[in-house]
Parts: structure tokens; C-alpha cells; sequence
């Protein structure tokens, strides 16, 4: 398990593509988040995502690179979709979302992210961990989620991670944190995945 393997630079008539799976409790503002990042209307879709539905979404993150983002519904199914994404050879970015303004759902959180980080596939892996609904009154900040996920002890076992506090009925924070999953994949200057970064090839799409 890793993420992708860039044997030759892509042509202008080739694009490459990676995934990634955003996971988290149910009403977690998973798919809002995930309309955040990128460009739809999340406002529209401000809706949980059924027991047996799941969306699919995609990011350009340069010219010759896409992102494909997948939304299942909660832990439900998480030996059907969550699994055939999971074991993708393409798979550069988990994406996991934790509800701020519920603490038993934090406690569950806990223990499913580092079922994942503990799962040695997923080393290369880039985690993104989203602490949603700061909005909300007496939710936790940056330095509460922290405590409660492990975060030094996490940051020990593991760089390619990145907490961030958001809410995306303000606005702040869902972009913020997906750039840096940007910066620490894409080359600053070609704008394709870092060298020694990537253990697999990606397929290769022809544009139309």
C-alpha cells in the first residue's frame, strides 16, 4: 500500500490520478467538508449521506494531476466502500473528519484514527485530520483536540499528518488544511508528486 510511482513525467495529452477517502462519524460534516474542498455547493447538500450511498469528487491539483475524493457514509459500511478505496494503490490522502462539539464521538474518533495510523499500509499515506464544527459552542479548539487524539505521542510515529479546526458554515480552516496536503505532495515548481514520495504508478487516463 502507497500512494504512486511517476516513472516519466505525464505529456500534455496524458493526466495522472490519485484518491483519497474522507472517513469520520456520521454528522460529522464529512461531505460537507468535502464540497468545501472542492468548489461545490455545499450549502445545497447539507445532507448525511445514506447507508448505502457515496460520492465521488474530484480536484485538479495541478495541470497533469487529479484528485479523486470519496464519501461513504459512517463506519456502517466500512468493510465495502471504505475497504475497495483503502486498499487502492493510488490512495495518497486519508482524510478524517472528528466533530469538535461531541465528545463521545471524539472518544470513537480516537480509536478508529489510530486503528489506521497503527496499520503500517498506510505509512506513506497523508493524513489529514479535520477538527469540524468550531462554530459550535463549547466545542473544542486546536490545543483540546490535540490532547485528546494524542497528538505528540501520534506526531512520534508519524510527519505526513496535519490537525486542523474548521467550520465550514464560517468558512475557516477546510482549505487551509487541504493545502497543506498540497504542499507536502505536489512539487512547488512542477507540480507533480515529490520525488521519493510515491511507491506505485498511477494509471494513466488519456484527456479527451
Amino acid at each position: 500500500m502507497g500512494n504512486l510511482l511517476l516513472k516519466k513525467k505525464p505529456t500534455p495529452n496524458e493526466s495522472f490520478h490519485t484518491e483519497a477517502i474522507i472517513l469520520g462519524e456520521p454528522q460529522s460534516g464529512k461531505t460537507l467538508i468535502l464540497y468545501e474542498i472542492t468548489g461545490g455547493d455545499f450549502i445545497k447538500e447539507d445532507k448525511a449521506v445514506e447507508s448505502n450511498q457515496f460520492i465521488c469528487k474530484s480536484i485538479k491539483l495541478s495541470s497533469e494531476f487529479e484528485l479523486s475524493i470519496w464519501d461513504c457514509c459512517g463506519p456502517r459500511t466500512f468493510h465495502s466502500y471504505h475497504k475497495n478505496v483503502l486498499r487502492s494503490k493510488a490512495l495518497s490522502l486519508i482524510i478524517y473528519v472528528i466533530d469538535t462539539s461531541d465528545l463521545n464521538s471524539i472518544q470513537v474518533s480516537k480509536r478508529n484514527l489510530w486503528n489506521l495510523l497503527d496499520n503500517p499500509e498506510y505509512n506513506q499515506v497523508f493524513f489529514l485530520i479535520y477538527g469540524s464544527k468550531c462554530d459550535v459552542k463549547n466545542s473544542l479548539n486546536t490545543t483540546g483536540l490535540r490532547d485528546y487524539v494524542e497528538w505528540k505521542k501520534l506526531l512520534k510515529k508519524r510527519s505526513n499528518v496535519h490537525l486542523q479546526i474548521c467550520s465550514v458554515i464560517e468558512q475557516c480552516g477546510v482549505k487551509e488544511g487541504f493545502e497543506k496536503f498540497v504542499e507536502y505532495f505536489l512539487d512547488e515548481d512542477e507540480r507533480t508528486p515529490k520525488t521519493g514520495f510515491v511507491i506505485y504508478e498511477t494509471e494513466i487516463s488519456k484527456k479527451s
